[in-house]
Protein backbone atom coordinates (compact mmCIF):
# COMPACT_ATOMS: atom_id res chain seq x y z
CA UNK A 1 0.00 0.00 0.00
CA UNK A 2 1.33 3.41 -1.37
CA UNK A 3 0.57 6.42 0.88
CA UNK A 4 1.85 10.40 0.06
CA UNK A 5 4.15 12.28 2.04
CA UNK A 6 1.55 14.56 3.06
CA UNK A 7 -0.54 12.02 4.41
CA UNK A 8 2.53 10.52 6.41
CA UNK A 9 3.72 13.27 7.86
CA UNK A 10 0.26 14.21 8.99
CA UNK A 11 0.29 10.42 10.46
CA UNK A 12 3.23 10.52 12.17
CA UNK A 13 2.67 14.30 13.36
CA UNK A 14 -0.69 12.64 15.10
CA UNK A 15 1.54 10.23 17.00
CA UNK A 16 3.93 12.62 17.85
CA UNK A 17 0.88 15.18 19.70
CA UNK A 18 -1.07 12.40 20.99
CA UNK A 19 2.56 11.17 22.95
CA UNK A 20 3.11 14.85 23.91
CA UNK A 21 -0.17 15.11 25.35
CA UNK A 22 0.04 12.30 27.97
CA UNK A 23 1.43 12.86 31.29
CA UNK A 24 1.74 12.13 34.63
CA UNK A 25 0.55 13.67 38.16
CA UNK A 26 1.81 13.17 41.19
CA UNK A 27 0.35 14.09 44.22
CA UNK A 28 0.85 13.97 47.94
CA UNK A 29 -1.72 12.57 50.45
CA UNK A 30 -1.86 13.98 53.78
CA UNK A 31 -4.36 11.19 54.89
CA UNK A 32 -3.05 8.21 53.49
CA UNK A 33 0.37 9.29 53.67
CA UNK A 34 1.86 8.37 50.09
CA UNK A 35 2.34 9.72 46.89
CA UNK A 36 -0.41 9.05 44.44
CA UNK A 37 0.62 8.52 41.24
CA UNK A 38 -1.44 8.55 37.92
CA UNK A 39 -0.84 8.73 34.24
CA UNK A 40 -3.07 10.70 31.83
CA UNK A 41 -3.74 9.70 29.03
CA UNK A 42 -4.66 11.02 25.90
CA UNK A 43 -6.12 8.98 23.15
CA UNK A 44 -8.09 11.66 20.23
CA UNK A 45 -10.43 13.69 22.16
CA UNK A 46 -10.80 11.27 25.23
CA UNK A 47 -8.84 12.09 28.54
CA UNK A 48 -8.32 8.92 30.88
CA UNK A 49 -6.73 9.01 34.38
CA UNK A 50 -4.87 5.89 35.52
CA UNK A 51 -3.44 4.94 39.06
CA UNK A 52 0.10 4.15 38.42
CA UNK A 53 1.39 3.40 41.83
CA UNK A 54 0.73 4.79 45.53
CA UNK A 55 4.18 5.36 46.70
CA UNK A 56 4.65 4.86 50.55
CA UNK A 57 6.14 7.84 52.35
CA UNK A 58 5.36 7.31 55.77
CA UNK A 59 4.91 10.94 56.63
CA UNK A 60 1.64 13.40 56.59
CA UNK A 61 2.96 14.73 52.60
CA UNK A 62 1.24 18.25 51.66
CA UNK A 63 3.64 20.09 49.86
CA UNK A 64 5.68 19.23 46.72
CA UNK A 65 7.55 20.58 43.58
CA UNK A 66 9.60 19.02 41.08
CA UNK A 67 13.69 19.28 40.18
CA UNK A 68 13.12 20.65 36.53
CA UNK A 69 16.86 19.01 35.56
CA UNK A 70 16.55 15.66 37.25
CA UNK A 71 14.46 13.37 37.89
CA UNK A 72 13.49 14.12 41.71
CA UNK A 73 10.75 15.33 43.01
CA UNK A 74 10.64 17.11 46.49
CA UNK A 75 7.75 16.09 49.34
CA UNK A 76 7.43 18.15 52.62
CA UNK A 77 5.24 18.19 55.54
CA UNK A 78 3.55 21.68 56.75
CA UNK A 79 3.97 21.32 60.05
CA UNK A 80 5.93 19.53 63.00
CA UNK A 81 8.33 20.78 66.22
CA UNK A 82 11.72 22.92 64.58
CA UNK A 83 14.14 20.63 63.39
CA UNK A 84 11.85 17.49 63.22
CA UNK A 85 9.49 18.26 59.81
CA UNK A 86 9.76 15.30 57.94
CA UNK A 87 10.20 15.70 54.03
CA UNK A 88 11.94 13.37 51.09
CA UNK A 89 13.88 13.52 48.47
CA UNK A 90 11.80 11.30 46.05
CA UNK A 91 14.38 9.17 42.94
CA UNK A 92 12.57 8.97 39.73
CA UNK A 93 13.06 6.76 36.91
CA UNK A 94 13.31 6.77 33.10
CA UNK A 95 9.77 6.52 33.16
CA UNK A 96 9.20 9.41 35.73
CA UNK A 97 8.14 6.54 38.02
CA UNK A 98 9.47 6.31 41.86
CA UNK A 99 11.68 4.03 42.56
CA UNK A 100 12.99 5.19 45.88
CA UNK A 101 13.14 8.02 48.58
CA UNK A 102 15.42 9.76 51.12
CA UNK A 103 13.73 10.86 54.34
CA UNK A 104 14.54 14.20 55.95
CA UNK A 105 14.13 16.06 59.30
CA UNK A 106 13.83 19.80 58.42
CA UNK A 107 13.74 23.00 60.43
CA UNK A 108 10.31 23.96 59.13
CA UNK A 109 7.21 22.78 57.40
CA UNK A 110 6.85 24.42 54.59
CA UNK A 111 3.52 25.52 52.06
CA UNK A 112 5.61 26.58 49.08
CA UNK A 113 8.69 24.86 47.70
CA UNK A 114 10.67 26.26 44.77
CA UNK A 115 14.12 24.68 43.59
CA UNK A 116 16.80 26.85 41.87
CA UNK A 117 18.80 24.06 39.89
CA UNK A 118 21.49 26.26 38.49
CA UNK A 119 22.86 27.54 42.13
CA UNK A 120 22.12 24.33 43.90
CA UNK A 121 19.17 24.76 46.24
CA UNK A 122 15.67 24.39 47.49
CA UNK A 123 13.77 27.29 49.38
CA UNK A 124 10.59 26.46 51.45
CA UNK A 125 8.01 29.03 53.28
CA UNK A 126 7.08 28.20 56.52
CA UNK A 127 2.78 29.00 56.76
CA UNK A 128 3.46 28.45 60.62
CA UNK A 129 6.43 30.12 61.89
CA UNK A 130 7.10 32.53 58.78
CA UNK A 131 10.89 31.15 57.94
CA UNK A 132 12.11 31.40 54.55
CA UNK A 133 14.28 28.76 54.35
CA UNK A 134 17.02 27.63 51.68
CA UNK A 135 18.77 24.59 51.53
CA UNK A 136 22.08 22.89 49.70
CA UNK A 137 21.29 20.09 46.90
CA UNK A 138 24.16 17.66 46.57
CA UNK A 139 26.13 16.73 43.50
CA UNK A 140 22.30 14.14 43.36
CA UNK A 141 20.39 16.62 44.18
CA UNK A 142 19.42 15.37 47.51
CA UNK A 143 18.46 18.18 50.44
CA UNK A 144 21.33 18.72 52.36
CA UNK A 145 22.62 21.46 54.83
CA UNK A 146 20.86 24.76 55.42
CA UNK A 147 22.51 27.91 53.55
CA UNK A 148 19.84 30.97 54.75
CA UNK A 149 17.45 30.86 57.13
CA UNK A 150 15.50 34.25 57.37
CA UNK A 151 12.27 35.11 58.70
CA UNK A 152 10.75 38.79 58.43
CA UNK A 153 8.82 38.43 61.84
CA UNK A 154 5.57 37.90 60.24
CA UNK A 155 3.85 34.35 60.32
CA UNK A 156 2.06 32.47 57.03
CA UNK A 157 4.19 32.31 54.48
CA UNK A 158 3.08 30.50 51.75
CA UNK A 159 4.21 29.96 48.42
CA UNK A 160 8.17 30.43 46.88
CA UNK A 161 8.34 32.13 43.58
CA UNK A 162 11.77 32.45 41.64
CA UNK A 163 12.49 34.82 38.45
CA UNK A 164 12.77 33.19 35.11
CA UNK A 165 16.33 34.77 35.07
CA UNK A 166 17.02 33.42 38.79
CA UNK A 167 18.10 37.03 39.63
CA UNK A 168 14.70 37.58 42.22
CA UNK A 169 12.77 35.28 44.78
CA UNK A 170 9.22 36.32 46.17
CA UNK A 171 7.51 35.46 49.19
CA UNK A 172 4.13 35.82 50.11
CA UNK A 173 1.77 36.07 52.92
CA UNK A 174 -1.18 35.88 53.72
CA UNK A 175 -3.83 36.55 56.17
CA UNK A 176 -3.34 39.99 58.89
CA UNK A 177 0.30 39.64 57.26
CA UNK A 178 -0.16 40.70 53.95
CA UNK A 179 3.29 41.53 52.57
CA UNK A 180 4.99 40.51 49.70
CA UNK A 181 8.65 40.08 50.29
CA UNK A 182 11.26 40.39 47.73
CA UNK A 183 14.84 39.44 47.74
CA UNK A 184 18.06 39.65 44.87
CA UNK A 185 19.44 35.86 44.47
CA UNK A 186 23.55 35.78 43.25
CA UNK A 187 23.95 31.84 42.90
CA UNK A 188 23.14 31.08 46.82
CA UNK A 189 23.20 34.66 48.70
CA UNK A 190 20.04 35.49 49.24
CA UNK A 191 19.75 39.46 49.66
CA UNK A 192 16.86 41.73 50.63
CA UNK A 193 15.33 44.40 48.81
CA UNK A 194 14.89 47.91 49.45
CA UNK A 195 11.96 48.32 50.89
CA UNK A 196 12.16 44.64 51.12
CA UNK A 197 7.78 44.29 50.98
CA UNK A 198 6.28 45.87 48.22
CA UNK A 199 3.37 46.15 50.21
CA UNK A 200 0.55 44.38 48.53
CA UNK A 201 -3.19 46.48 48.60
CA UNK A 202 -4.40 46.45 51.89
CA UNK A 203 -6.84 43.51 52.48
CA UNK A 204 -5.89 41.19 49.49
CA UNK A 205 -3.26 38.53 51.02
CA UNK A 206 -1.38 37.51 48.22
CA UNK A 207 -1.37 33.42 48.71
CA UNK A 208 0.16 31.98 45.73
CA UNK A 209 2.21 33.33 42.57
CA UNK A 210 2.88 32.62 38.96
CA UNK A 211 4.94 34.09 36.51
CA UNK A 212 3.95 35.53 33.11
CA UNK A 213 6.59 33.47 30.51
CA UNK A 214 7.99 37.04 29.54
CA UNK A 215 9.57 37.07 32.79
CA UNK A 216 8.47 41.06 33.41
CA UNK A 217 5.07 40.36 35.21
CA UNK A 218 3.94 37.90 38.45
CA UNK A 219 0.27 37.38 39.11
CA UNK A 220 -1.08 36.52 42.25
CA UNK A 221 -4.32 34.82 43.96
CA UNK A 222 -5.28 37.20 46.54
CA UNK A 223 -6.73 34.93 49.33
CA UNK A 224 -8.47 37.65 51.27
CA UNK A 225 -10.18 39.53 48.56
CA UNK A 226 -11.00 36.55 46.07
CA UNK A 227 -9.60 37.04 42.49
CA UNK A 228 -5.98 38.13 41.33
CA UNK A 229 -3.53 40.62 41.29
CA UNK A 230 -1.04 41.60 38.77
CA UNK A 231 2.77 43.27 39.69
CA UNK A 232 5.10 44.68 37.38
CA UNK A 233 8.31 43.25 37.85
CA UNK A 234 10.53 46.38 37.44
CA UNK A 235 14.40 46.12 35.96
CA UNK A 236 15.87 46.31 39.52
CA UNK A 237 13.57 43.27 40.90
CA UNK A 238 11.38 45.31 43.11
CA UNK A 239 7.45 44.73 42.17
CA UNK A 240 4.79 47.42 41.61
CA UNK A 241 1.18 46.70 41.90
CA UNK A 242 -1.02 47.65 38.58
CA UNK A 243 -4.22 45.76 39.00
CA UNK A 244 -6.45 43.70 41.38
CA UNK A 245 -9.05 41.56 39.53
CA UNK A 246 -11.67 40.35 41.05
CA UNK A 247 -13.85 37.36 41.04
CA UNK A 248 -17.01 38.33 41.45
CA UNK A 249 -18.80 41.92 39.90
CA UNK A 250 -20.27 41.99 43.56
CA UNK A 251 -19.16 39.59 46.29
CA UNK A 252 -21.89 37.29 47.43
CA UNK A 253 -21.02 37.55 50.99
CA UNK A 254 -18.56 39.53 53.66
CA UNK A 255 -16.27 36.55 54.11
CA UNK A 256 -16.02 32.79 52.94
CA UNK A 257 -14.47 33.39 50.07
CA UNK A 258 -10.83 32.78 49.39
CA UNK A 259 -8.25 32.24 46.61
CA UNK A 260 -6.14 29.37 47.01
CA UNK A 261 -3.75 28.07 43.59
CA UNK A 262 -2.61 30.27 40.73
CA UNK A 263 -1.32 28.86 37.24
CA UNK A 264 -0.73 30.82 34.34
CA UNK A 265 -0.61 28.81 30.98
CA UNK A 266 3.17 28.76 29.12
CA UNK A 267 1.73 30.58 26.33
CA UNK A 268 0.84 33.89 28.61
CA UNK A 269 -2.77 33.87 27.14
CA UNK A 270 -4.59 32.91 30.29
CA UNK A 271 -4.61 33.27 34.53
CA UNK A 272 -6.22 30.53 36.16
CA UNK A 273 -7.42 31.30 39.98
CA UNK A 274 -9.03 28.07 42.43
CA UNK A 275 -11.95 30.08 44.29
CA UNK A 276 -12.69 28.04 47.52
CA UNK A 277 -16.35 28.36 49.87
CA UNK A 278 -17.18 27.20 53.00
CA UNK A 279 -20.56 27.59 52.41
CA UNK A 280 -19.44 25.50 48.93
CA UNK A 281 -21.76 27.69 46.89
CA UNK A 282 -19.28 29.27 44.84
CA UNK A 283 -16.12 26.67 45.19
CA UNK A 284 -14.58 27.35 40.91
CA UNK A 285 -11.44 27.79 38.80
CA UNK A 286 -12.03 32.30 38.12
CA UNK A 287 -10.65 32.38 34.62
CA UNK A 288 -8.70 35.55 33.39
CA UNK A 289 -7.53 36.81 30.17
CA UNK A 290 -4.29 38.35 30.04
CA UNK A 291 -4.30 41.37 27.87
CA UNK A 292 -1.62 43.26 25.36
CA UNK A 293 -0.29 44.95 28.66
CA UNK A 294 -0.16 42.52 31.23
CA UNK A 295 -3.18 43.23 32.97
CA UNK A 296 -6.42 40.99 33.21
CA UNK A 297 -9.54 40.64 32.00
CA UNK A 298 -12.34 38.73 33.83
CA UNK A 299 -13.79 35.67 31.96
CA UNK A 300 -15.85 33.98 34.40
CA UNK A 301 -15.86 31.02 36.74
CA UNK A 302 -16.16 27.51 35.76
CA UNK A 303 -17.58 25.66 38.99
CA UNK A 304 -15.20 23.22 41.02
CA UNK A 305 -15.53 20.47 43.36
CA UNK A 306 -15.13 21.14 46.88
CA UNK A 307 -12.73 22.78 47.32
CA UNK A 308 -9.96 23.65 44.84
CA UNK A 309 -7.24 23.85 46.92
CA UNK A 310 -4.13 22.87 44.24
CA UNK A 311 -3.52 23.57 40.09
CA UNK A 312 -1.49 22.65 37.81
CA UNK A 313 -1.22 22.53 34.27
CA UNK A 314 -0.10 20.03 32.15
CA UNK A 315 3.23 19.98 30.71
CA UNK A 316 1.61 21.32 27.08
CA UNK A 317 -0.61 23.78 28.90
CA UNK A 318 -3.96 22.14 27.24
CA UNK A 319 -5.51 20.54 30.32
CA UNK A 320 -5.75 22.49 34.08
CA UNK A 321 -5.83 20.15 36.93
CA UNK A 322 -7.46 21.22 40.34
CA UNK A 323 -7.44 19.21 43.46
CA UNK A 324 -10.97 19.30 45.16
CA UNK A 325 -9.40 18.62 48.73
CA UNK A 326 -12.76 18.23 50.63
CA UNK A 327 -14.42 16.32 47.95
CA UNK A 328 -11.47 14.17 47.74
CA UNK A 329 -11.49 14.25 44.23
CA UNK A 330 -9.07 14.94 40.95
CA UNK A 331 -10.92 17.49 38.40
CA UNK A 332 -8.83 17.86 34.72
CA UNK A 333 -10.15 20.40 32.31
CA UNK A 334 -9.92 21.01 29.04
CA UNK A 335 -8.39 24.16 27.83
CA UNK A 336 -10.17 26.20 24.84
CA UNK A 337 -8.15 28.94 22.81
CA UNK A 338 -10.60 31.34 24.37
CA UNK A 339 -9.75 30.74 27.97
CA UNK A 340 -12.89 28.14 28.77
CA UNK A 341 -12.69 25.09 31.00
CA UNK A 342 -14.53 21.99 29.95
CA UNK A 343 -14.09 18.87 32.51
CA UNK A 344 -12.20 16.31 30.62
CA UNK A 345 -12.27 13.43 33.52
CA UNK A 346 -12.22 12.82 37.57
CA UNK A 347 -10.97 10.99 39.42
CA UNK A 348 -12.09 9.66 42.83
CA UNK A 349 -8.76 9.20 45.34
CA UNK A 350 -10.97 9.83 48.66
CA UNK A 351 -7.99 11.26 50.14
CA UNK A 352 -7.12 14.84 51.75
CA UNK A 353 -5.05 16.07 48.93
CA UNK A 354 -3.63 19.60 48.53
CA UNK A 355 -0.52 20.31 45.92
CA UNK A 356 -0.04 18.81 42.25
CA UNK A 357 2.82 18.92 40.41
CA UNK A 358 2.94 17.20 36.49
CA UNK A 359 5.42 15.68 34.03
CA UNK A 360 5.86 14.55 30.33
CA UNK A 361 5.91 11.07 29.76
CA UNK A 362 9.55 10.58 28.16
Amino acid sequence: MNFSLPFLLLFVGSLLLTARESFLIYAPSRSAEVLRVLEAKVEGEVLKLNSVVDYPLGFSATTITAHPKKNLLYVTTNGGPEGECPAATVFLDEKGIPQKHQSHLLKNGYAGLAVNADAGWIAGASYRTGWLDLYELDETGRIGRVLVSRNEERKNAHYVLISPDQKNLYVPYVKDFNALMQYGLNGKTLTPLDPVNAKPPEGTGPRHLANHPAGKFVYASNEQRAGASVYQRLPNGQLKHVQTCDAFEKFPRASGLSSSDIQCTPDGRFVFVGIRDREKEHDAIARFKVNEDKTLSFLGRTPADAVPWGLALSPDGRHLLASGTIAGTLQVFLVSKEGELTLAAKYKWGDKVTDLVTRSIP
